[in-house]
């Protein structure tokens, strides 16, 4: 009966059945909808390219650290924080990526999880090249984050690591010596 009516009231026919109520006017037109649709367009737009910005992005953030416990060899001491690569491209072949890491000119470099994207999957090409990279930068630390351990594949990813010059904290602990002092470098496993 509601399509009937509508159909009667887009064909100029007034007519309104018993028992049923027409309340408000019809102009033969919505008014405002392109205005509407225009905002959440751009809107929609907005959104995914805000999303792809801060996935296609290399954000760096500088972070002093200071303790009286840290020996007086580490002061100055510059480490690479790299999270959530989620086996990005950040560039072509990740030139982006590994200018800004070089940039930083660190000591040292933290892969601290989610370098590969369970979504992605495994892709060894990229995995081995990125290692290459950065090993020729600094020495690397790594720890494995949940996207790898739901890809199924951390056994192989961390010998692929290790095979390039990684060091893969499962786990562990490492110490690293600096004009005869000692700091130590922990590293545990993603509890998946």
């Amino acid at each position: 009966m509601i399509c009937s009516l509508c159909e009667q009231i887009t064909k100029g026919a007034y007519f309104v059945p018993e028992g049923v109520v027409f309340v408000g006017q019809y102009h033969g037109k919505r008014r405002g909808t392109w205005k509407r649709g225009a905002l959440i367009t751009a809107g929609t737009v907005l959104i995914a390219f805000l999303v792809w910005w801060s996935n296609a992005s290399v954000q760096t953030e500088t972070v002093e650290f200071s303790s009286v416990r840290l020996p007086a060899a580490f002061h100055g001491l510059r480490i690479a924080v790299l999270s959530d690569l989620h086996s990005g491209t950040l560039g072509e072949k990740n030139r982006r990526l590994l200018s800004a890491v070089s940039a930083a000119e660190p000591d040292m470099i933290a892969v601290v999880g989610d370098l590969e994207d369970c979504s992605r999957g495994h892709d060894q090409v990229w995995v081995e090249h990125l290692a290459a990279e950065l090993t020729a930068i600094a020495p690397v630390y790594y720890v494995t984050g949940n996207h790898e351990w739901a890809i199924g594949h951390v056994p192989e990813l961390k010998k692929t690591l290790s095979e390039a010059g990684w060091s893969v904290l499962s786990n562990a602990v490492v110490p690293i010596e600096k004009d005869g002092e000692t700091i130590w470098i922990a590293g545990v496993d993603d509890p998946n």
